[in-house]
């Protein structure tokens, strides 16, 4: 799969061009020292897959899957810089969100909640 820095990319009308060309691949942003921090693939010019980011020194901060026409969908976590659960969202193949768990740094639930479908 092709790889380019997210600099490289160019947008019109939410669509991501690369040298002028729809792009389909991977898109990483590069910190301070040169090390990846986030990680976006796209499928024919929208974001579509895996998108990941890193905290700077390589602790994974959020996980999750974007549909091109529907945002997020499936499991969406976030993790503390010292590597503990902070957050784990959950979405419907429509992009609409599920539910919504949070925790904070002692590993102790602050958010817990549960969304119905839409009638």
């Amino acid at each position: 799969m092709k790889r380019v820095e997210d600099t490289e990319l160019e947008y019109d009308d939410y669509v991501a061009f690369y040298n002028g060309e729809v792009y389909t691949g991977e898109a990483v942003e590069l910190g301070r020292n040169g090390e990846v921090i986030a990680l976006t693939t796209y499928e024919r010019g929208f974001e579509h897959g895996p998108s990941l980011e890193w905290y700077p020194g390589g602790q994974l901060r959020e996980e999750g899957r974007v549909d091109m026409s529907r945002g997020a969908v499936g499991v969406w976590k976030t993790w503390h810089k010292d590597g503990t659960l902070a957050a784990e969202r959950t979405f419907d193949d429509h992009g609409r969100m599920v539910s919504d768990r949070e925790w904070d740094a002692d590993g102790n639930v602050v958010k817990d909640k549960e969304y119905s479908p839409p009638r």
